[in-house]
Parts: structure tokens; C-alpha cells; sequence
């Protein structure tokens, strides 16, 4: 049973039990990875929910304004307005954010 006889049995048990150990480490860890990205994965899909419903809003709001888009040119106008709300609101949260982690 003891393949080295050097190595005390006792000590043999132990590293095998070490082994499983480890085994039982690395399955734990896939399910929290599994589960931590399907969780990130949800979260990702509600936000785009969230940001489709806000897009129909928002062209509503749009053409009401300035009146029914359809050419190219309009299109890309509102492409345009839609990405400076889009970045000026990142750039005011990650200041708000980061001013938030710095007072902790």
C-alpha cells in the first residue's frame, strides 16, 4: 500500500487527503464561476431590456421635437443626440462613483 517506504503511511493519507481536498476546491470554484458569470449574463439581458424601452422613449421624445425622422441625416442626428445624453450620464455617474469610493 505504502509505494515509497520512506513515506510514513499516516503521512500518505494525508496528502491524498489533500488531493481530494483540492478536487473538491476546484469544483466549488467552477460553481461560483458558473453562477457568478449566469448572473452577470441576467443582468446584462435587464439592462438591455431597460435600454431598448428607454430607446423607444427617447425616439418618441425625438420626433415629437423635431418632427418624424426618416431621412439618413435625421437618423444619424438622433444617433448622435442619444450617445452625448448616453456619455454625458457615464461620465457624471463614474465621478459621483468614484467620489463615493474615495470618502470611504
Amino acid at each position: 500500500m505504502n509505494e515509497n517506504p520512506q513515506m510514513p503511511e499516516d503521512t500518505k493519507l494525508r496528502m491524498d487527503d489533500v488531493k481530494e481536498y483540492l478536487k473538491e476546491y476546484e469544483i466549488v470554484r467552477t460553481r461560483d464561476e458558473f453562477f457568478s458569470r449566469l448572473i452577470t449574463i441576467i443582468i446584462a439581458g435587464l439592462g438591455l431590456i431597460t435600454v431598448l424601452a428607454w430607446d423607444d422613449i427617447l425616439h418618441d421624445i425625438f420626433s415629437i421635437i423635431f418632427g418624424k425622422e426618416g431621412t439618413l441625416g435625421e437618423k444619424i442626428l438622433y444617433a448622435g443626440l442619444i450617445t452625448l445624453l448616453a456619455t454625458i450620464a457615464s461620465v457624471y455617474l463614474s465621478r459621483l462613483f468614484l467620489k463615493k469610493r474615495k470618502q470611504k
